[in-house]
């Protein structure tokens, strides 16, 4: 899980590791990574390291391939970005961050929707 604070563009390192049929480890791997093209981020297919865009959150896969034996072997992990951005409009007292300081309310009837 990465989170993006104001733009922030976090990353994340990958790498695989095998382990053969007779139980030793072996790795980190020769890997191809790969994210679909969907705004939250994107991953140097030879490093591992995956950019957060810092504009879109959400869950993305990661793909990483490995050729073993002349066989294509794939496995799928997730990550998740989390956006948040604080945003001053022209007016906004200097002193706004303070006014929200007190023990939030839950309340399902007063609760703010986006149309």
């Amino acid at each position: 899980m990465l989170d993006s604070q104001n733009g922030a563009k976090p990353t994340q390192q990958f790498s695989v590791t095998g382990q053969r049929p007779d139980g030793p480890m072996s790795g980190p791997l020769a890997v191809t990574y790969s994210v679909p093209p969907n705004g939250i981020g994107t991953i140097d297919p030879n490093t591992g390291v995956f950019t957060a865009t810092g504009e879109v959150g959400g869950t993305v896969d990661v793909t990483a391939t490995v050729i073993s034996n002349g066989v294509s072997v794939t496995a799928t992990m997730q990550i998740t970005v989390h956006i948040s951005k604080i945003i001053l409009t022209p007016g906004t007292p200097a002193d706004a961050a303070t006014r929200f300081t007190g023990t939030p309310v839950a309340n399902a009837a007063k609760s703010a929707n986006l149309v």
